[in-house]
């Protein structure tokens, strides 16, 4: 987990995003992203930041390294702490993967202390920290626990090409490894397929509801904080507003894909209730604007004069 130099970003704001050079953990990277918006943003233990001007907003996001550090630590923290059931939960740290450690903790702050002084271990360029979080996670919920939560025992957490399956999104981000994203349980073919339950700090959408593969539940299509995971062309990347939505028709979200190689900005300007028809399936459409549709049907969506991400 590591980010881009300050000399390195045609765009300060963009200095709170996580770094992915090769495919295969970016419903990893999305997951632990998406928290660390929230701190940076939404901390209760800062004043109100999520009323702050356009303007200000956007030093919480800048090339700071103290603030990300506090803001990674506190996103591990959280994703940890949520999988262990908020009782305990395990961290594996260590040099590399041929000798690491771990130690157990009864309570969030000592988490929290253990990771930011081992935040090393998840920072090197080339190095295991996202190998270091997912065993922390399964070890955190429980093997057997993992098991129990799938649709089936023999589904796994990391897939073929070593993309993240859905359970392991689900894990990240709700602390249950449940294989899809519906709310509570529906019966398909006699068999009952367990969703989402409760409420999420942060949520997803999917590409795959547009073409009606999935039904992405309240509980992730509407979080506590207006941050989501998206999944789109089988990669995980995130979309965020600063403050609250809540029944707003006009609104702007702001988009981050790590593999990307992102350079700038990309502010989508969404009107709901615009009454916008939907496109054909053959019509050159930017496959964000049907992901955003998911939520807000029939919304006019201004890319700002970015090019849009064909």
């Amino acid at each position: 987990f590591y980010f881009k130099k300050a000399e390195e970003l045609e765009a300060e704001s963009l200095g709170f995003g996580l770094v992915q050079r090769k495919g295969g953990p970016c419903g990893v990277l999305a997951a632990v992203q998406c928290e660390m918006v929230r701190f940076l943003l939404f901390d209760s233990e800062t004043e109100s930041k999520a009323n702050k001007t356009k303007s200000d907003w956007k030093k919480f996001l800048g090339p700071n390294s103290s603030i990300l550090n506090a803001a990674l630590t506190s996103a591990l923290t959280e994703i940890l702490w949520r999988a262990g059931s908020e009782r305990k939960c395990t961290v594996v740290v260590g040099r590399d993967l041929n000798m690491p450690y771990s130690a157990t903790f009864t309570s969030r702050s000592s988490t929290r202390d253990f990771i930011a002084a081992n935040l090393h271990s998840f920072q090197k360029e080339t190095g295991p920290g996202v190998c270091f979080l997912v065993y922390s996670i399964m070890l955190s919920h429980g093997i057997e626990e993992c098991r129990k939560e799938m649709d089936e025992t023999s589904n796994r957490l990391i897939v073929d090409y070593g993309y993240c399956a859905q359970e392991l999104v689900n894990l990240c981000t709700l602390g249950k490894a449940v294989s899809h994203v519906h709310s509570g349980e529906c019966e398909f073919a006699g068999k009952i397929l367990r969703g989402v339950e409760g409420e999420s700090c942060v949520g997803l959408l999917s590409l795959l509801e547009h073409f009606k593969y999935v039904e992405v539940g309240k509980t992730l299509k509407s979080p506590r904080y207006p941050i989501w995971i998206v999944y789109s062309e089988s990669h995980y990347s995130m979309l965020f507003s600063p403050k609250l939505i809540n029944d707003s028709n006009l609104f702007d979200l702001w988009y981050y894909d790590g593999l990307a190689n992102q350079d700038e900005e990309i502010r989508l300007t969404v009107r709901c209730n615009a009454n916008v028809p939907e496109d054909n399936e053959d019509d050159l459409v930017p496959p964000l604007n049907r992901v955003i549709r998911t939520k807000w049907p029939g919304a006019e969506i201004d890319w700002n004069g970015v090019e849009p991400l064909l």
